[in-house]
């Protein structure tokens, strides 16, 4: 059984076209879990200075004590910054779909 010239370099362009667009989908996959851990931080960072404990002085009444009430950052109410690549998580399921066909 003879090869045919043209359906097999039409499979290997195919092929290569699907590795081409895998690697692709897979830089978009992390650029969206980077974006996802800076918004992490950001939100844990929030919490954290909301969640402040009040000074005590050691070795005074605890009558003395003076409870100042921990004022929100300017920036904690604020929506979060708008991230460099917000729809690289779709770009890359997109990217793997368009790699799947072609293989």
């Amino acid at each position: 059984m003879a090869v045919e010239e043209t359906l097999a370099s039409t499979s290997n362009l195919l092929v290569y076209s699907a590795m081409t667009v895998y690697t692709a989908a897979l830089g978009a996959f992390a650029l969206d879990l980077a974006g996802r851990g800076a918004a992490v931080r950001l939100a844990r960072g929030a919490r954290v200075a909301a969640a402040r404990p009040a000074v005590v002085p050691a070795g005074g009444p605890a009558s003395d004590v003076e409870e100042t009430p921990v004022e929100p950052r300017e920036d904690a109410d604020a929506a979060p910054p708008a991230r460099r690549w917000a729809n690289a998580g779709g770009i890359a399921v997109s990217l793997t779909w368009l790699a799947f066909l072609l293989h």
